[in-house]
Protein backbone atom coordinates (compact mmCIF):
# COMPACT_ATOMS: atom_id res chain seq x y z
CA UNK A 1 0.00 0.00 0.00
CA UNK A 2 1.27 3.47 -0.89
CA UNK A 3 1.86 6.16 1.73
CA UNK A 4 0.87 9.79 1.16
CA UNK A 5 2.28 12.64 3.25
CA UNK A 6 -0.61 15.02 3.93
CA UNK A 7 0.04 18.75 4.37
CA UNK A 8 -2.29 21.39 5.83
CA UNK A 9 -3.68 22.85 2.59
CA UNK A 10 -5.28 19.72 1.17
CA UNK A 11 -6.44 18.62 4.62
CA UNK A 12 -8.25 21.91 5.29
CA UNK A 13 -9.63 22.04 1.74
CA UNK A 14 -11.07 18.56 2.19
CA UNK A 15 -12.79 19.54 5.45
CA UNK A 16 -14.08 22.95 4.36
CA UNK A 17 -16.83 22.96 1.71
CA UNK A 18 -16.27 26.72 1.31
CA UNK A 19 -12.63 26.26 0.31
CA UNK A 20 -12.10 26.88 -3.41
CA UNK A 21 -10.06 23.67 -3.66
CA UNK A 22 -12.59 21.51 -1.81
CA UNK A 23 -13.65 19.42 -4.84
CA UNK A 24 -10.05 18.89 -5.89
CA UNK A 25 -9.03 17.82 -2.38
CA UNK A 26 -11.89 15.34 -2.10
CA UNK A 27 -10.91 13.76 -5.42
CA UNK A 28 -7.16 13.85 -4.77
CA UNK A 29 -7.49 12.27 -1.33
CA UNK A 30 -9.77 9.50 -2.55
CA UNK A 31 -6.77 7.20 -2.90
CA UNK A 32 -6.10 3.78 -1.52
CA UNK A 33 -3.13 4.83 0.52
CA UNK A 34 -2.10 5.31 4.09
CA UNK A 35 -2.29 9.05 4.88
CA UNK A 36 0.32 10.34 7.31
CA UNK A 37 0.94 13.78 8.72
CA UNK A 38 2.57 15.42 11.74
CA UNK A 39 1.59 17.39 14.83
CA UNK A 40 2.40 20.75 13.23
CA UNK A 41 0.02 20.06 10.32
CA UNK A 42 -2.77 19.03 12.69
CA UNK A 43 -2.21 22.08 14.88
CA UNK A 44 -2.34 24.43 11.89
CA UNK A 45 -5.41 22.67 10.50
CA UNK A 46 -7.26 23.00 13.82
CA UNK A 47 -6.39 26.70 13.84
CA UNK A 48 -7.66 27.20 10.30
CA UNK A 49 -10.98 25.38 10.82
CA UNK A 50 -11.57 26.69 14.35
CA UNK A 51 -14.67 28.68 13.33
CA UNK A 52 -16.34 25.57 11.89
CA UNK A 53 -17.63 23.02 14.39
CA UNK A 54 -18.07 20.55 11.51
CA UNK A 55 -14.42 21.02 10.53
CA UNK A 56 -13.03 20.53 14.02
CA UNK A 57 -15.19 17.46 14.64
CA UNK A 58 -14.15 15.95 11.29
CA UNK A 59 -10.51 16.67 12.03
CA UNK A 60 -10.70 14.87 15.34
Amino acid sequence: MATVLLDTGPLVAMLSARDRHHSWALEALRVRARLITCDAVLSEAFFLVRSSEVGTVALR
